[in-house]
């Protein structure tokens, strides 16, 4: 299971830390219906009650009377009558368009998350953006730099940019992520844009995932995150991904419809090796914008 972990810095990593799972992905929160109106109906000798579920939510029907005992001979009551069924509440049923606490719209400029330049572990801060880098593994290899915020090194296409290298790992692998949002519930309204671009290099393939809160919200098991696959050249390469060129691959999980008003991160990582292979890396990342 890929864990996605998207901080801000290491004095907000409770806000920005671990995100969302990709079980091998996918992963949090369950659904939830809240629920609506209620109705009851009396008849002689009991009390019927008619609950109303969320919007889409379950219908019960009326109370039955309960029996009354007569003086001397018991006397079966009259079923209660059906009562008035209440307005239905609202956000019934499965929550496919993920929740957000907290949302902060776009202007659509400047585009650019991070050049890296500034040596932190944070992304800019500009245009309702808010967050930070982080790196997370399945704990079963070796790899540079360790988990955690992950800083930039000289090296980049422009100044500074990340490297990352490792091998052996034998589970979901590793997660490179930069969260634009509180990740555990907040969003970005990125529909400004059209999609990603950033600048890497290295050997293998990474996957380039947008996160949002629609399959943030799914059950544990089910969250295939949008994304598209790179393949890494020797040369620093400007690789852009449009929005609408991200699928759900493979089919699996809760299939949501793709939703650039609630971006909560962006995550860079190793295409997950097939066992027993292991997944092995070494990319660099660089100059990671809006587009």
């Amino acid at each position: 299971m890929r864990r996605f972990a998207l901080p801000i810095a290491i004095s907000l990593l409770a806000s920005y830390g671990c995100a969302a799972s990709e079980e091998s992905d996918p992963a949090g929160g369950g659904n939830t219906t809240p629920a609506g109106g209620a109705a009851s109906g009396t008849g002689t000798g009991g009390t019927g009650t008619l609950p109303v579920g969320g919007s889409g939510g379950m219908i019960t029907s009326g109370g039955t009377g309960t029996a009354t005992a007569g003086t001397g001979t018991a006397t079966a009551g009259t079923a209660g009558a059906t009562g008035t069924v209440g307005t239905a509440g609202t956000g019934g049923g499965a929550s496919v368009g993920g929740k957000c606490t907290t949302s902060a719209a776009s202007t659509g400029t400047p585009p650019l998350i991070d050049d890296f330049d500034d040596g932190n572990a944070d992304i800019m801060a500009v245009d309702g953006r808010m967050g930070g880098w982080y790196l997370s593994t399945d704990g079963t290899g070796t790899g540079m730099p360790a988990a955690g915020a992950i800083l930039p090194i000289e090296g980049g296409k422009t100044g500074k940019g990340l490297h990352l290298t490792g091998a052996g790992f034998k589970t979901w692998g590793v997660s490179l992520g930069a969260a634009v949002a509180n990740n555990l519930t907040g969003c970005y309204d990125a529909s400004k844009f059209t999609g990603v671009t950033v600048d890497l290099k290295g050997t293998g393939s990474v996957f380039v995932t947008v996160l949002t809160a629609a399959v943030r919200d799914a059950p544990e098991g089910q969250r295939n995150h949008y994304k598209k696959q790179v393949t890494l050249t020797a040369e620093w390469t400007t690789t852009t991904v449009a929005f609408g060129e991200m699928t759900q691959p493979g089919g699996w999980g809760l299939i949501v419809p793709f939703d650039a008003k609630k971006i909560y991160g962006i995550d860079i990582s190793p295409v997950q090796a097939t066992a027993p292979a292991t997944t092995d890396y070494d990319y660099w990342v660089d100059n990671l914008s809006f587009k």
